[in-house]
């Protein structure tokens, strides 16, 4: 079964996380995302536009899989780094307007894809955001501070690095993560129509800024990416660590 889906209708390009209900994050599934990403890249439709959503109401992701990431040795999860990375950085570098329906919950990993979009939305209800990762013991990839930093206010993602708490949704309109929020059963119409008028007026500057984030962001990852990924991999195989994910994964 895929777990990210890609249609494009015209323009626009729609990335559906396709995972179960709780999407899931791991190799397999940023390996899918990745290709989604290069075949709109790649197109021939001179694609503007992308929406990123899932097909689950209740999760946008849950984030990394531990139980399946645990099964992994140490070149398994440093491919789990790079590729999980470069999924973060392309999303983040699409040269147009990229928007991300969030109809559930979104932490961990899940709340960093959707840091990865330009425009963030989400469904009216209880959905938790967090980087959950900090309280298991995790190191944060590099990449994704730097976009959640870029994403949210100062001292809100200075919290949200350093506590890894669940925060609601007025903590995250607060924080500026999300732009708006919608009844569920209008989220998709909603995104979409913003998608589409956004992407009707042309913006050379919004262009300009996006190729100035991406060299700065992609710059300083590859200074500092061996030191990274080095303290990935050892904070994974922490025997805390290790002991406190496989307790996280009684609740997937």
């Amino acid at each position: 079964m895929a777990l990210v889906d890609l249609k494009m209708t015209g323009d626009i390009s729609v990335i559906t996380l396709t995972g179960g209900v709780t999407n899931p994050i791991n190799t397999q599934t940023c390996t899918e995302f990745l290709s989604k990403l290069d075949i709109i890249c790649n197109s021939e439709n001179n694609i503007k536009g992308l929406k990123l959503t899932s097909a689950s109401t209740k999760f946008f992701s849950i984030g990394f899989d531990l139980p399946r990431l645990l099964e992994c040795d140490e070149d398994g999860i440093g491919e789990f780094y790079e590729v999980f990375n470069d999924v973060c950085i392309k999303l983040y570098s699409l040269p147009f307007h990229s928007v991300c329906a969030i109809t559930g919950h979104y932490v961990a990993g899940g709340s960093i894809i959707a840091a990865s979009t330009d425009h963030r939305f989400l469904a009216e209800g209880k959905a938790k955001a967090g980087i959950t990762a900090v309280k298991l013991g995790i190191h944060v990839p590099l990449p994704a501070q730097l976009i959640i930093r870029a994403r949210l206010r100062c001292e809100f993602a200075d919290e949200m690095l350093r506590t890894g708490d669940f925060y609601d949704v007025p903590w995250a309109q607060d924080a500026g993560f999300i732009d708006d929020i919608r009844p569920q059963e209008d989220l998709q119409e909603y995104s979409d129509n913003f998608l589409t008028e956004i992407i009707s007026k042309p913006d050379e500057k919004f262009v300009q800024a996006k190729m100035t984030q991406e060299k700065l962001l992609k710059k300083e990852y590859l200074e500092n990416k061996t030191k990274d990924k080095k303290g990935f991999i050892t904070s994974w195989f922490q025997p805390e660590v290790q002991a406190a994910m496989k307790e996280a994964t009684k609740k997937f």
